[in-house]
C-alpha cells in the first residue's frame, strides 16, 4: 500500500461563540421561548463551555448581536420568524401560528 503524500488537514473546531449561538438556535427551533439560564443549563449539558463570570449575560450578549434571535423580557429568547423569501419578520416564531 502506498501512503498518500497529501497532508491531513485538521477538522475545523467551533469557536465558543459559534457553539453558543448554534446550540441556542437548535434549542429554540421548537418555537418556544427559553430564558438565558435555561439556555446556559442546556448548553452545559451538551458540553458547550460559556466563558466569563456571568454566563447568562454572555449568552444574551451574543444572541442580541445576531438577527436570528429576539429577546422578550418576560418570556426569554426566541427565533425571529422568517418569511418565505427569508426576510426577518418582527413576529416571534412561537406566536406565528397563533395569529390569524
Amino acid at each position: 500500500m502506498e501512503e498518500s503524500s497529501q497532508p491531513i488537514l485538521p477538522q475545523k473546531t467551533l469557536t465558543s461563540k459559534e457553539a453558543i449561538v448554534g446550540g441556542s438556535e437548535l434549542l429554540l427551533l421548537s418555537g418556544k421561548f427559553l430564558r438565558a439560564q435555561a439556555l446556559v443549563d442546556a448548553l452545559a449539558k451538551q458540553g458547550v463551555e460559556i466563558g466569563g463570570k456571568n454566563k447568562k449575560a454572555r449568552i444574551s450578549q451574543l444572541l442580541s448581536q445576531d438577527p436570528r434571535f429576539k429577546a422578550n423580557r418576560k418570556k426569554g429568547w426566541s427565533l425571529v420568524k422568517r418569511t418565505p423569501k427569508g426576510d426577518a419578520s418582527d413576529v416571534d416564531a412561537s406566536e406565528a401560528s397563533v395569529r390569524h
